[in-house]
């Protein structure tokens, strides 16, 4: 991704909304949440990495549970959405795990 030259925040910038906002978008990004390298699709998808379950193709037993499933870099509270992912995959691998204890 390119980005445009750091510049100094104006006092007009500050006094208007949308020039803010844009500017703000603009000069923020994120260099430790990675974003974008465990494509989500169905294995026959040639870049997908995981299933709608986080489970990685063709690996028995592993699983992605961090921001790497995400397309884009949340633009705030990555920390906290990882945290929401972590959760929902460990509660796949439990349901997982049972059902294989009710199959055997």
């Amino acid at each position: 991704m390119d980005y445009p030259p750091k510049t100094e925040i104006n006092q007009a910038t500050l006094n208007d909304d949308e020039k803010l906002n844009a500017w703000l978008r603009s000069h923020l990004a994120t260099a430790i949440h990675s974003s974008g390298s465990a494509k989500m699709g169905p294995s026959d998808v040639r870049e997908a990495v995981v299933d709608q379950y986080r489970r990685i193709h063709e690996m028995e037993g592993l699983w992605v549970a961090d921001t790497s499933i995400f397309p884009m870099v949340p633009s705030r509270g990555a920390a906290a959405t990882a945290i929401m992912v972590g959760e929902r995959i460990a509660a796949f691998i439990k349901q997982s795990a049972k059902d294989k204890e009710e199959v055997i």
